[in-house]
């Protein structure tokens, strides 16, 4: 049988307020205007505009509330998933090196999938430590971990088998 250890992360709670917030305040001005026959604003936009960005709001919602960071621990190597957007396999064959590290969230310029040119790629969502993988041409790849301690030694466990 295969042993797998797999991951799951959401985005921070607080991260959804402003999204919420300003999505919200465009619903309000949409049905004020539109039910109420209340201008929204000095200079108010159509119905159909307000309408227009109130689904924009709303599928941005949808798209951050659907933003998790997935990570498994596999015989044949790891994969990492943004979901939605992006998954990438690693074979272990091409890890030269890792270790846990301590990060500050802007070090990597926010939560979520980042590159930075001095550091390389990262995947994380909101904890503060993860396991820093080094590859074989230099480039290195942070992958953000709520037990990066447990994380790491998994992906040695399975590298060395």
């Amino acid at each position: 049988m295969k042993q797998t250890y797999q991951e799951v992360q959401y985005m921070p709670w607080y991260t959804y307020i402003p999204i919420f917030l300003i999505s919200g305040f465009i619903w309000y001005g949409w049905i004020q205007q539109t039910f109420f026959n209340i201008s929204f604003g000095d200079k108010p936009m159509s119905n159909a505009e307000l309408l227009l960005g109130s689904m924009i709001g709303l599928a941005l919602s949808i798209f951050f509330v659907m933003l998790r960071l997935v990570t498994e621990v596999k015989e044949e190597g790891i994969i990492v998933r943004f979901t939605p957007l992006r998954s990438r396999y690693i074979p272990y064959t091409g890890i030269a090196g890792m270790e846990v590290v301590s990060y500050h969230l802007l070090s990597y310029g926010g939560l979520g999938l980042r590159w930075t040119p001095y550091k390389g790629w990262a995947y994380i969502m909101g904890s503060m430590r993860g396991v820093k993988l080094q590859f074989a041409d230099g480039e290195e790849l942070l992958i953000g971990s709520k037990d990066p301690e447990r994380l790491l030694q998994l992906i040695e466990s399975q590298k060395w088998k």
